[in-house]
Parts: C-alpha cells; structure tokens; sequence
C-alpha cells in the first residue's frame, strides 16, 4: 500500500470552496491537530479521483495539518467494485493493522461492504475496535459501521471523500463532522417534523438512546444474517435514496417483520432524496409510505433530519446516546456523548 503524500499546511480559514460556491473563516486550536493521518480506502465501489481530489481539499481547509494516506484500492476498478473482495479485505487490514492513521475513511460507498462480512473474523473485528481508530463513512459502508460499532469500535456515520466532500459540502456540515471527529459534542440540530401528532403541541415528548444510523437497504439486506443488528433501545436513523415509495415500504416491512423495530425508542428519517413513484397516480407518496409505517409499527416516528443523501450530510456517531426533544412540530437532536 502506498502512503499518501502529506497535504499543504493551510492557513487555518476556509478559502474559496470547490466550484467557488462559498467562503467562510473557521478558528483553529490545539485539538484540531487529531487528526493527523486518514487513511482512504476503497471497500466498495469504483472511487472518482477527480471528485476524490476535490473532496481532499474541503476536508484539508477543515484539518490543515492532516496526511492522507492512501489505499492502492482508490485508483483501480473491477467491473462495479474497486477491486476484487480479497484485496478490499486486505486493503482495510493495512489501514487498521499497519498505518499510522487515526481515522480509516471510505472515500465512497457503491456495493461491496456486505460481501467482506463474513471473511472477517470475530477476533479481527475486535483487534481493529481495540485500535482506537475510527471508521468513517456512509451509504454501502453501513455494513461495516454497524459491525465495527458491535465490537465496540468509533464509528461515525458521516460524509465521504469522493462522495457528497467532493461537492459543496455547507459550512453547517463540516463543522459538525469536525466536532465528532475531535471529541467535542456537536451543537443540537432542530428540524421540523411533518409527523406530528401532539394534540398539546406545547408539550415535551423526549426520548433517549444508543444511536444507530445507516442505510434503509443496507439494513434489510443483513436481515436473516448473523449480522443483522438489534434494535431494542436505540434510536435509528434511516436514509435512503432513489428508491420507489413500494420499495421503501417492503423494506421497512421487511425490517419490521424481522424484529428489527421492536423496543425502538425512535425511528428518524433523514434525506429521502429521488424516493418519488414512476407512477404517481398509482402510488402513495414517500411521506404517505412512511406515515403509514408510523401507523403500523407503533414506533415514534419523525422526519427531516439532515443526513444521507442529500444537501447535507450531517455525521452521527454510533453507539452513543442520543435525546430527541419534540414540541410541536419542532424537534431537536442532541449528541450526549458515550
């Protein structure tokens, strides 16, 4: 695996963002030097080093003092993966076992994550949760989130390299990631929810719990596998992207059938982006699908977080506890930490 050359030391501000869309100042201290060396890896699909690139210089204006080192998966291809399942796996062993990084980031999803599963041992697992390193990254890398956080692993659900970082990513959205990358506990995000049901609307309704977050397929897929994770006293952020109003609702069926819902504290929808029907006249909304859900599954059910993919891609961090605080149609997210 070759190491990545180290970035330009910046100036500590944020300059003119890619595609010249936004300029803002950003204060540096002594704990934004953590952290000093990211590996990028490919566990997935094929990587956009055109987009990677860009998506290196949004994250060098947030951490100016960052390496990134890089996996030699980054830059090859093999029909929709980056490379063969073996050199994947072997890839994410050098970024834990043998580089020198804080953080092993996935530069983008794809498909590929699900398929390293079951090539990963119990005892790898916890050798790579007991690193201390964090695994980062969203949408197909899910899989690995998940099971990484079952080991007791970092893992933060959070925006990718060659993915969303390589757009325009807000200054909101870097900032937040920023924070949980560092340790800091993210200011509390407000959002309104188009599910309501408080007949006193000025009343409080707050639940609290272990915070899981991922990808509506990538869930359903691990349904019936040894890795399908637990529901019962989390709060679960879904997201998802392009897929039909029926579809969501056999997968969220799918999960629900299997368990996966039961003794939830909350269920949260993020970003449903290009989730319409082909076939409106024939077709319940997404909003109608996942009203009905609510009805059905007797979970609390809210909508409108910023996070999957969409605009803004707002970084969670698994396994720590999490309040939500609805009045109204207000509701606020709060990170309370491990």
């Amino acid at each position: 695996m070759k190491r990545g050359k180290r970035c330009r030391r910046g100036s500590g501000n944020f300059g003119e963002a890619s595609g010249g869309k936004e300029c803002f100042p950003l204060k540096h201290s002594a704990r934004d030097h953590f952290p000093s060396r990211i590996a990028l890896v490919a566990p997935a699909g094929i990587v956009d080093e055109v987009r990677l690139k860009r998506g290196l210089r949004n994250l060098e204006r947030v951490f100016p003092e960052v390496e990134f080192l890089r996996g030699a998966n980054l830059s090859r291809r093999l029909g929709y993966f980056s490379a063969g399942d073996s050199e994947r796996l072997r890839e994410l062993k050098w970024a834990f076992e043998e580089s020198e990084a804080d953080v092993v980031w996935a530069a983008r999803g794809g498909f590929g994550c699900a398929r390293l599963l079951e090539r990963i041992s119990e005892k790898l697992w916890r050798r790579w949760a007991d690193s201390g390193k964090i695994l980062a990254g969203f949408s197909d890398i899910t899989a690995l989130l998940v099971r990484f956080a079952q080991f007791g692993g970092r893992a933060i659900h959070s925006p990718m390299p060659a993915a969303d970082l390589g757009e325009h990513p807000s200054r909101r959205m870097l900032l937040h990631l920023r924070d949980l990358l560092q340790g800091r506990r993210p200011l509390p995000i407000s959002f309104r929810n188009p599910f309501s049901l408080q007949k006193h609307p000025r009343e409080l309704n707050i639940s609290r719990g272990r915070l899981s977050a991922g990808n509506l397929v990538v869930f359903a897929s691990l349904c019936g596998t040894p890795f399908q994770p637990e529901g019962t006293g989390r709060v679960i952020f879904l997201e998802e992207v392009n897929e039909e109003p029926y579809r969501v609702d056999r997968l969220l069926t799918q999960l629900r059938c299997a368990g996966f819902f039961r003794g939830a504290r909350a269920v949260v929808f993020g970003t449903m982006r290009g989730c319409v029907p082909e076939s409106p006249a024939r077709s319940f909304t997404i909003t109608e699908t996942l009203k009905r859900f609510a009805r059905d599954s007797g979970c609390r059910v809210l909508k409108g977080f910023p996070f999957g993919h969409g605009r803004c891609n707002l970084a969670l961090p698994l396994n720590e506890r999490v309040e939500i605080v609805e009045q109204g149609p207000m509701v606020t997210v709060k990170i309370l930490g491990v």
